[in-house]
């Protein structure tokens, strides 16, 4: 298996009754298995497009993730004004239902 994540697919492996060598990759991981380095990936995934242009399929979810944005409370106070047009944008740009921005 081969993972960006190493620590997450080690205890998923764990969790499933499952023994396998996990390699840290750093980059595209879709890409392992095409060119011979691992069998499965571990990776996150937004549409499945780039799983669909390399031929892979999802075969489990393991959960889900989520995106903050955070300021520090010296920003939010020096700095709010533009911190406020920023998750006004983003919520704005959200309402079209299609989540992904690219």
């Amino acid at each position: 298996m081969a993972s960006k994540y190493p620590c997450i697919a080690e205890q998923a492996l764990g969790e499933m009754g499952l023994e396998a060598r996990v390699i840290k990759l750093h980059g595209n991981a879709e890409l392992a298995p095409l060119v011979g380095l691992a069998d499965v990936v571990l990776d996150l995934v937004s549409t499945g497009s780039t799983l669909r242009a390399n031929g892979l399929e999802v075969i489990a979810e393991l959960g889900w993730v989520s995106g903050r944005l955070i300021a520090n409370p010296a920003s939010l106070r020096l700095k709010g004004g533009a911190i406020r047009r920023l998750v006004e944008g983003l919520r704005e740009a959200m309402k079209g239902g299609d989540r992904c921005c690219g």
